[in-house]
């Protein structure tokens, strides 16, 4: 499988929250703490094709820099600048009018814009890897099962204060982070598993049970990000928002 980060390209290179380029590459230190992504072989080629067809559209003057290096297990590394959902190509989580405090709206707006400053972190909940393992970090331990040793425990944090949870109605909002080196004490919500770019949500997950819960874009500008339920295991990524820097 591909683990893919999205590096931010200058401004001029943007539009509408795409990013300029777009690397991948393998680390050996497990001791980083930010995510690179973990993208499936067809969606890599899905996004791939996206960035073909847009550097088309605009002549080429994009001047796009695309680097695919093959990894398997590959250990956390690097920050992403901002986190937008379609796989990096649609719109980006921004903490709305730059309130940046307790309990704020995270809502979808154009890639490249102000008060987009996320990145994923591993947290430690699981496993001093940041692993997920058999019985953690969800109640379905059938689904932990599925995901352990293989995809991390994150959160996602903003402007290294405040990380993406969830309010009592499901909405995204900014809210404490988890210690990185237990993975506990944030706010509902803050604890993720990063499953092929899909967010899978701890919080509303375990009050589901049966099914998983996954944080999914507003689709609009303006619209406040929030967390779907009732989503089967078996179903995902394709039920989900993809995630990407």
């Amino acid at each position: 499988m591909l683990k893919f980060w999205w590096l931010r390209g200058v401004r001029s290179e943007r539009h509408r929250g795409w990013p300029g380029t777009l690397a991948a590459a393998v680390s050996a230190a497990p001791q980083e703490t930010r995510l690179l992504r973990t993208v499936r072989p067809e969606e890599a080629q899905r996004i791939v094709k996206g960035f073909r067809n847009r550097a088309a559209a605009f002549g080429g003057a994009l001047g796009l820099a695309l680097i695919l290096v093959l990894a398997t297990n590959a250990a956390p590394a690097f920050a992403q600048n901002q986190i937008c959902g379609n796989g990096g190509l649609g719109y980006c989580l921004n903490d709305w009018n730059g309130m940046q405090g307790q309990n704020m709206a995270v809502k979808m707006y154009y890639g490249g814009s102000t008060n987009e400053n996320f990145y994923v972190q591993v947290i430690h909940r699981c496993s001093s890897s940041g692993l997920v393992t058999a019985t953690c970090p969800l109640n379905n331990h059938s689904v932990d099962a599925q995901l352990a040793g293989d995809f991390y425990t994150i959160q996602i944090v903003y402007n290294g204060a405040y990380c993406v949870g969830t309010d009592g109605a499901g909405k995204a909002v900014l809210t404490t982070c988890n210690s990185q080196t237990t993975g506990s004490g944030g706010g509902n919500g803050t604890v993720l598993v990063d499953y092929y770019g899909v967010d899978i949500d701890n919080y509303w997950s375990n009050l589901d049970g049966n099914n998983v819960s996954c944080m999914m874009s507003g689709g609009n500008p303006g619209v406040q990000a929030y967390f779907s339920g009732g989503v089967s295991f078996s179903s995902l990524p394709g039920n989900c928002t993809l995630w990407a820097g």
